[in-house]
């Protein structure tokens, strides 16, 4: 079924794209005798109709992903701890997305100072986008110069999605992030704060505020058509916990299990409190 999912998307965006170009467009890609001019609309229709089923495949994933409650292993590991923290703390993951590949490894950039940075697999992955963006990039050109406007407008405006996205969600996946002892600050990005009116970020917290290090494993369905493959894989994030329950998430990817944990225990034994390991 995923597989047809993922058939039918293709199949109706497509459908959708090319109805929209000869109405608006006057494409004449296709032949007349399909109608699409004159029944654009539906073809409209029955584009949407075809990406309906991937479109509420991802939408059921989103809500399962977000109402999973605690598991018997995580009641279990809370009675074991015996913290009211942990009591007040949530078990389901922060993140909502995942990998098959370590997207961030640990640095140790002094005795204060600990960074996570993207991994090799993580620049490679995204170069695939940029890769693809200039390729279509080439075919627009081609297409401009054989005076093809809808196959130049439309492989033009797919370089720009693809590249654009890609390198926008590179930038913003592969900012460090920071644990400094001296700064007293967790954080993501350049600096903990807006240097120009020194207003505290978001995803900044002070380390004296963490009461532990919290581990999740997060089985990822790659159905969902937003993921490649087929199945479940294994995911892993870590958390900082603060003195109220809420959590910070520092990192989310794949990778191996003792790579993660031992990460973990890192970051505990840096700002010395607990490591919570429901992996």
């Amino acid at each position: 079924m995923p597989w047809l999912q993922r058939g039918l998307d293709v199949a109706g965006c497509a459908m959708l794209i090319l109805a929209l170009a000869a109405r608006f467009w006057e494409s004449d890609v296709v032949p007349a005798r399909f109608g699409l001019k004159v029944y654009w609309l539906a073809y409209v229709v029955g584009g949407l109709l075809l990406m309906a089923p991937a479109f509420f495949h991802r939408i059921r994933f989103q809500k399962e992903s977000r109402s999973s409650g605690r598991l018997p292993e995580h009641e279990k590991l809370i009675q074991t701890l015996g913290d009211p923290v942990a009591e007040l703390t949530e078990w389901t993951p922060v993140h909502h997305g995942g990998s098959t590949f370590p997207m961030h490894q640990l640095i140790v950039v002094s005795d204060h100072r600990l960074e996570f940075r993207p991994t090799r697999e993580m620049a490679r992955f995204h170069h695939i986008f940029v890769a693809t963006g200039v390729l279509f990039l080439g075919i627009a050109v081609f297409a401009a110069a054989r005076s093809l406007t809808y196959l130049a407008w439309a492989t033009a405006l797919t370089s720009l999605l693809v590249g654009g996205g890609g390198i926008g969600f590179y930038r913003f996946a592969t900012r460090s992030r920071v644990l400094d002892r001296n700064a007293g600050w967790y954080w993501k990005g350049k600096f903990p704060c807006d240097v120009a009116n020194g207003r505290r970020r978001s995803d900044a917290v002070l380390l004296k505020d963490v009461h532990a290090v919290q581990v999740l494993r997060k089985e990822r369905d790659a159905s969902n058509p937003d993921i490649a493959g087929s199945g479940t894989y294994p995911s892993f994030e870590i958390n900082l916990v603060m003195r109220d329950g809420s959590r910070v998430n520092v990192t989310s990817s794949g990778g191996d299990r003792g790579t993660i944990f031992r990460d973990a225990m890192r970051i505990g034994e840096f700002i010395d409190v607990a490591v919570w390991n429901a992996s």
